[in-house]
Parts: structure tokens; C-alpha cells; sequence
């Protein structure tokens, strides 16, 4: 009798553990971005729409084998040929507003969309930028945020499938931990710090503040800005200029970290208006120079990070 209990009760663990985890064996086939069916469709069009319901192509438009690893943090794609390969197949529809269903791990994930940044609509839903595939390097495709308040493309079965293929590159987390404001009377000096950890297998080369300067750092990432939910205040600081030509970059500027480790910096930016009392959500962007090719980006000891991270804290002002 003890026995048939300590069964039934393996049996159910069991049984608990595969229902609250990603299903399996992954098919070779199982990730992939389709385009639905009637092309006339477009996002707003479907917004309301059930994702069981919508009707797709019998093929992907970006199947796994296309890819060479998928960055988690950033969600840029890397392929394994060019972004401009995958607009020629389908070449005469209007790619601007055209949604797309995101597959893996045999479900339905997410819908998202093209975009073009020219469009004065922002989109809620996830999008693929169609003039960032002419910034980004030719053989990176990014899917990038909507204004949703959840962030869809962190679904679990798209990283387990992507994981199960060996395509899944974990890279960045970022941090603030400290906030200060050095001055706040006609105009306001901020002093922020903030840790980068690499999560990733390899090492990877990310911007480094203390190597390139805060004025040419502040031209690279987005930092600080301070929200109440009514007011938004952000640097102007009119000396923050960029190299010339615009997409040059050095490797001096990279500081190497180890898969496992951090770095912490804090950083000076000044350029604020008078910031008045009260709670703040502070928002901070850590990115990199998009220029950096295939060729360059791999290194011998590790690779160049590319995308854009972002992190929140709250923070006070009060009267000194």
C-alpha cells in the first residue's frame, strides 16, 4: 500500500513538472516568423483578433536554420545570411504595418509587425524596424519593443526552443544602483551608477564610460531621464557630440567581460533644468555603436555586444 502511494505521488510530480514547463522534444522546424495569409491584413487590423485565429503561411518567413544565434537582452537576430535576403522573397507586398506570428516550441508565441520609423504611429505590439535593417549591420535582424506594458518577446518557449538548438546567446542585464544629484538649482548635474553583467557563454566587449569619456558615452546610450508620470526631464547637454564620421568606432572604447562577470561605473552628466521635489521612475539605456560588421565583431577572445538594454529605479528629489 505505502508503495502504490509513493508511486501515485512520483506519478503526479511528475506529471506537475512537465505541465508547468516548456513541452518537448523540440522539431527542427518548430521556430519560426510567419506571415499570415492575406497580406492586405495589417497589425491595427487584427489587434483584436485571437492569435489561434489567425491564418499563416504553410512556411516561415525566418525558420531556425536561417539563424545563427538569437541575443535574449538585446533580441537582435543574427543570420546566417543578409536581412536584405528575406524582404526579397516576399517583394511585393507593403511591408510597413504587415503583421507577423511568432512561433516556438510548437505554439503560437506572439504577433508582431514591420514598422517604418518614417510612420508617425508607434506600435503596442513587438516590431521589426524596416530602417533599422538599413543601420544595422547586414546580417542582423532586430525585433524590437511596442509599447505593450509586457514585454512579449521574453516568452519562455522561444528561448527554450532556441536554447534546445544551441541558437540561444543569453547576453547583457543592466542595473542602476546609485543616484545622486550633485546640483539642482537653475539647472541640474546627475551622478548615477550603473552595473553591466554578462550573462552570456562568451565573453563579450561592451562600451566602457571611464575608457571613452561621459561627453562621447552620452552620445552612444540614454541617460538618465526622470519621470512623475506628468513631467519628464532629460539632459541637453549641448557639448555631447558624436565622432566624425558618425559611424566610426574604436576598439578603445570596449572593456572585456567574462561570461559570469560585471562592471560598475559611475557617471557624471550634467545639461539638466531645475528638477523639482518629488518620486521619479529613472530610466537609463545602455547600447552600442551599430556599425560594427561580422568580420570585426568576432575577436579571438570574445565578441562585440550589440542592441539596446534597458534599466529602472525609483529615486526622490527632496529640497537640500
Amino acid at each position: 500500500m505505502k508503495l502504490n502511494i509513493l508511486f501515485i505521488g512520483l506519478l503526479f510530480l511528475i506529471t506537475c513538472e512537465k505541465e508547468s514547463s516548456p513541452i518537448g522534444p523540440i522539431e527542427e522546424s518548430s521556430f519560426g516568423i510567419y506571415l499570415l495569409k492575406d497580406k492586405s491584413l495589417t497589425i491595427d487590423q487584427i489587434s483584436d483578433t485571437d492569435i489561434s485565429r489567425l491564418e499563416v503561411e504553410s512556411s516561415p518567413w525566418l525558420s531556425a536554420s536561417d539563424i545563427a544565434f538569437y541575443d535574449a537582452s538585446s533580441h537582435y537576430i543574427y543570420l546566417n545570411e543578409t536581412s536584405e535576403t528575406l524582404f526579397t522573397i516576399e517583394s511585393n507586398i507593403n511591408w510597413n504595418g504587415q503583421p507577423f506570428v511568432v512561433f516556438a516550441n510548437d505554439k503560437r508565441c506572439y504577433v508582431g509587425a514591420f514598422h517604418s520609423s518614417y510612420s508617425s504611429l508607434a506600435l503596442t505590439a513587438p516590431y521589426i524596424d524596416q530602417l533599422n535593417i538599413q543601420m544595422l549591420p547586414e546580417d542582423i535582424l532586430a525585433i524590437s519593443s511596442g509599447i505593450e506594458t509586457d514585454d512579449v518577446r521574453n516568452d519562455e518557449n522561444v528561448f527554450f526552443d532556441l536554447a534546445a538548438k544551441k541558437k540561444l546567446h543569453k547576453g547583457l542585464s543592466l542595473s542602476l544602483k546609485d543616484i545622486q544629484l550633485l546640483a539642482n538649482a537653475d539647472s541640474a548635474v546627475v551622478q548615477y551608477t550603473f552595473v553591466v553583467n554578462n550573462k552570456d557563454s562568451d565573453p563579450l566587449y561592451v562600451l566602457d564610460c571611464d575608457k571613452m569619456g561621459s561627453n562621447l558615452f552620452h552620445y552612444y546610450v540614454i541617460g538618465l531621464n526622470f519621470n512623475n508620470g506628468t513631467e519628464h526631464f532629460s539632459s541637453d547637454y549641448q557639448e555631447v557630440t558624436g565622432p566624425e564620421p558618425y559611424d566610426t568606432w574604436n576598439p578603445e572604447w570596449f572593456t572585456k567581460i567574462s561570461s559570469g562577470h560585471s562592471i560598475e561605473r559611475t557617471v557624471v552628466l550634467k545639461g539638466y533644468p531645475h528638477i523639482p521635489c518629488g518620486t521619479y521612475t529613472c530610466s537609463f539605456s545602455f547600447s552600442a555603436p551599430v556599425s560594427i560588421d561580422s568580420e570585426q565583431r568576432e575577436l579571438a577572445d570574445g565578441r562585440y555586444w550589440l542592441g539596446i538594454i534597458d534599466a529602472k529605479t525609483f529615486f526622490n528629489v527632496t529640497e537640500r
